[in-house]
């Protein structure tokens, strides 16, 4: 038997799948210190947590994750990248997987700027610390920009690979267990997430998300969802 804590929970599903699985693995729920595993759900661990902890005990977070995880943080960080190795970010191909991106409302006159020059060309929004899509939006003129909340503002690829004619979500599950020696784990399974409605550039069709944003929580609000299509 293993004693584990929870913290941060605020989604009753998730609460439920972890303690059935916990349960199942033979494990008791503690509001003690005493854990051998403690599980966040929402946050990253204050970095104190990590000191001195024995190596028996485990944390399902790696300190400084949100490098990677966080949206500003990963673009900062390749940009760095780029610069650092002298690559040619216009040219090269991972490039179009990462296009420009600024702050908003930080880099408010620039993003104004690129909407002026090329109103043919949307930008897509992202709200700063969310997931799953929430919030996200297209836009095309200045006049759309949002009047409060921090926002990561990107180029918006318009020519997708697509699955059945659909715009999806690819994901893959990753268990990373060390960061020193960096040991990870890949799942040989993973899910893709369509767009309830077929891929269009119509620019009458900008604001639709059954077209451009593929997350399941925005699509199960569609009508016409269904998850045996829509979830593969």
């Amino acid at each position: 038997m293993f004693k584990y804590g929870l913290a941060d929970s605020q989604n009753t599903d998730e609460l439920e799948a972890i303690i059935d699985a916990f349960t199942t693995l033979d494990g008791k729920r503690v509001d003690t210190p005493d854990w051998d595993l403690l599980w966040y759900f929402k946050h990253e661990p204050p970095a104190e947590l990590y000191k001195n902890i024995s190596s028996l005990r485990r944390i399902n977070h790696i300190p400084g994750i949100n490098v990677i995880t966080n949206k500003w943080n990963l673009f900062t960080n390749l940009s760095r990248h780029w610069e650092t190795t002298g690559l040619d970010k216009k040219i090269n191909h991972i490039h179009r997987y990462f296009p420009d991106s600024w702050k908003y409302p930080e880099d408010e006159e620039e993003i104004k700027l690129r909407l002026r020059r090329q109103p043919e060309k949307p930008l897509i929004l992202k709200l700063m610390n969310t997931a799953n899509g929430i919030a996200m939006k297209l836009i095309q003129h200045e006049n759309e920009l949002p009047g409060d909340g921090h926002w990561l503002v990107q180029e918006y690829i318009d020519d997708p690979h697509l699955i059945n004619d659909r715009k999806y979500i690819l994901q893959v599950f990753l268990l990373i267990t060390s960061s020193d020696p960096l040991t990870a784990y890949l799942y040989q399974d993973g899910e893709a997430d369509l767009a309830v409605q077929p891929y269009s550039t119509d620019p009458e069709q900008r604001k639709n998300p059954g077209i451009h944003i593929a997350t399941t929580v925005l699509q199960t609000s569609q009508t016409d969802f269904d998850i045996a299509k829509h979830c593969l």
